[in-house]
């Protein structure tokens, strides 16, 4: 405050207004109102329609086999050591039963190739 004017936003300090009245004024009650009457009226009954409707449960007879929907292509470029690493441990695992796998290879690695086609993949040779 310059000599008793305000300047812009400036308001004299009230102590009062540090303590929360518990009185709301006329607009936010009007607010309040409205929002618990669009959440009673709106929320409230779509919730209740759609767990009625909306949500379709997942039984046991409902699902799939997952043979008939799902194949794994692995695509190893030979002469990486992660991708050797990778054939390693595919050749001991060996292929999952049901599911329709391949093994891409990319170069030349007849070692690698025989291990994977005895473990029981399908291997291919690009």
């Amino acid at each position: 405050m310059l000599r008793g004017r305000m300047i812009h936003d400036q308001r004299p300090f009230n102590s009062n207004a540090l303590v929360p009245t518990a009185r709301l004024q006329w607009g936010q009650r009007a607010g309040l109102v409205a929002f618990v009457v669009w959440l009673v009226g709106v929320v409230v009954p779509g919730m209740l329609w759609l767990g009625r409707n909306g949500c379709q449960r997942v039984t046991p007879s409902s699902v799939e086999p997952i043979a008939a929907q799902w194949s794994v292509r692995h695509v190893l470029p030979m002469g990486h050591p992660l991708s050797t690493a990778v054939a390693t441990h595919l050749a001991l695992r060996g292929p999952i039963p049901g599911l329709d796998s391949e093994i891409l290879m990319v170069g030349s690695a007849p070692i690698v190739h025989a291990r994977l086609t005895a473990a029981g993949w399908r291997v291919s040779q690009l």
